[in-house]
């Protein structure tokens, strides 16, 4: 049984324990809340609202100025693209998507928040991840969980950090959060990258960033059909499509072409600020 928190776990206010009636008869093991109702009501669930990017959900300000226009352009953030499917549909793609249309298939680049990037978030993310405070992974337990039942039926892959990031933090921040909402994961991935923090990098080298994760055969093997690939944070995407390409990679191999696979990115949140 989890023991009941006596404090806010953010703000350190005395938390009321509160049984509910149906928690009694629920044969379910008791879980009791970790932060205060005030603090809670800042965590905003993801929702879509007035033109997103039908690819990773940042909000963008839908224009009558083409991507054809607007090549070359390197600087300007501000405005939607759209970008006119096969089937004649309009779909509308902010500046970074469009670009990783290029290089990728629609499908890789499927990318769903669960939460809304704002203030609360980025200092929780800040105390979490980069001050090392390990109980706040509790804060998102309840969010994940919900988000969750839409997706029981899918295998969760974590990144891996590097090894000064272990040594610094010393646990997987993504790993941390999946396991306290008691979501099954695994990390198939190996890291053999620079070593430098993605917060530490501008905008433009995220985007050049190189491959830094492997993946074995053996690895691959062990993996589902119906894949997400968990991630804190998206900002460009960057991350996630490095691990999402090498999985359909791996798929395009000879051996495993009997069955397409579905590979979806999931962050906690989508960083809707545009970086350097």
């Amino acid at each position: 049984m989890n023991l009941p928190i006596k404090n806010c776990i953010w703000c350190n206010s005395v938390l009321p324990l509160e049984l509910q009636f149906e928690q009694l008869f629920s044969f379910k093991p008791l879980t009791f809340a970790n932060i205060c109702k005030e603090c809670w009501q800042q965590i905003l669930p993801y929702k879509e609202a007035g033109d997103t990017c039908r690819a990773c959900g940042r909000a963008v300000n839908k224009s009558d100025v083409s991507y054809e226009a607007m090549q070359g352009i390197e600087d300007n953030f501000q405005f939607g693209f759209v970008r006119v499917s096969q089937t004649g549909f309009e779909e509308i793609f902010c500046y970074d998507c469009v670009r990783w249309l290029e290089v990728y298939p629609r499908t890789l680049l499927e990318h769903k928040a669960v939460l809304q990037y704002n203030d609360f978030f980025r200092e929780w993310l800040y105390r979490y991840k980069y001050q090392g405070d390990f109980r706040l992974r509790l804060v998102m337990r309840d969010f994940l969980q919900e988000f969750y039942r839409n997706y029981v039926d899918y295998q969760w892959l974590i990144l891996p950090s590097s090894p000064n990031s272990m040594r610094e933090r010393g646990f997987n921040a993504t790993a941390a959060l999946l396991e306290a909402a008691d979501i099954p994961c695994m990390c198939p991935f190996e890291y053999i990258g620079d070593g430098q923090k993605q917060a530490q990098k501008d905008r433009l080298s995220r985007l050049q960033m190189r491959q830094p994760f492997a993946l074995s055969d053996k690895n691959f093997k062990k993996i589902s059909r119906k894949i997400i690939v968990f991630d804190d944070v998206y900002t460009t995407g960057r991350t996630l499509l490095h691990a999402k390409s090498l999985l359909r990679e791996k798929d395009q191999q000879e051996a495993y072409k009997a069955d397409n696979i579905s590979i979806i990115g999931v962050s906690l949140a989508r960083d809707q600020q545009l970086k350097d």
